[in-house]
């Protein structure tokens, strides 16, 4: 394409002649004239490949009444379509868009969110906040069941006091048992020995009577043994004495 089918149409040579000349593949990294078409820099780099609108429309899969449109400024490229053709040009987007008047669109789309990406991240978030409820419930659970392990930790220390304090108890009640036992032992074996002096007392008895028949003897040894009690009334006094000798 060139300068002149872009430029004035007065007529005015003079005017045609200070018109700037086609920007080089080079300038394609420039800002530009910021109102050069889109059109009229995708036909230059078209003319600096040698290659025509029908090949681009094939190569970028892009209709050529679309190309068509786009190269006589009937159209305005959507930045989807520029993206498409930047590559067959051999450019990137941002190369074939400066300067021109499509350069806004592309910048202002670049900056939006594709549906696609929308919902998408909408159901990462749905997705997110499930995940974040479940762990939530978890967490009370598990805080729950801390709380009943330390309930029960709590009572078994209680319980364990309690069964110590009755160990202690019982220990007690064995010491006085035992206690006990021995006092009723030594009074046990006192009564047998005090028993056996008494058999050998009426044995003397009866052998006092039968040899000299003195009755005044054998009253004074009835009289002994008038005096014993009974073993269970022994025993009971032997208790007191002995309780008497441990308070002592």
């Amino acid at each position: 394409m060139q300068s002149v089918a872009r430029g004035n149409t007065t007529g005015n040579t003079h005017q045609l002649a200070l018109l700037p000349p086609e920007p080089h593949a080079e300038q394609m990294q420039g800002t530009g004239d910021p109102t050069t078409p889109i059109g009229d820099r995708i036909g230059t780099l078209l003319d600096q490949i040698g290659q025509n609108p029908s090949w681009l429309a094939d190569r970028a899969g892009v209709s050529r009444s679309t190309i068509s449109r786009i190269l006589k400024a009937q159209r305005n490229p959507t930045p989807e379509t520029l993206k498409e053709i930047a590559p067959v040009l051999g450019v990137e987007l941002g190369q074939l868009v400066a300067g021109t008047d499509a350069a806004e669109r592309v910048t202002a789309a670049e900056q939006l969110v594709a549906r696609a990406d929308y919902e998408a991240a909408v159901k990462h978030v749905i997705e997110f906040e499930r995940q974040a409820h479940d762990l939530r419930a978890q967490l009370r659970d598990l805080t729950e069941e801390r709380d009943n392990v330390r309930e029960r930790e709590r009572e078994a220390k209680r319980n364990l006091i309690a069964a110590e304090q009755a160990r202690d108890e019982a220990l007690r009640e064995a010491r006085r048992f035992e206690h006990d036992a021995f006092r009723y032992r030594s009074a046990l074996e006192k009564a047998v020995a005090d028993l056996a002096q008494l058999q050998a007392e009426v044995s003397r008895l009866g052998s006092a009577v039968e040899a000299s028949r003195a009755t005044g003897r054998v009253g004074a040894i009835l009289a002994g043994v008038a005096a014993v009690v009974s073993v269970a009334s022994y025993l009971g006094s032997s208790d007191d004495d002995f309780d008497d000798e441990v308070d002592e």
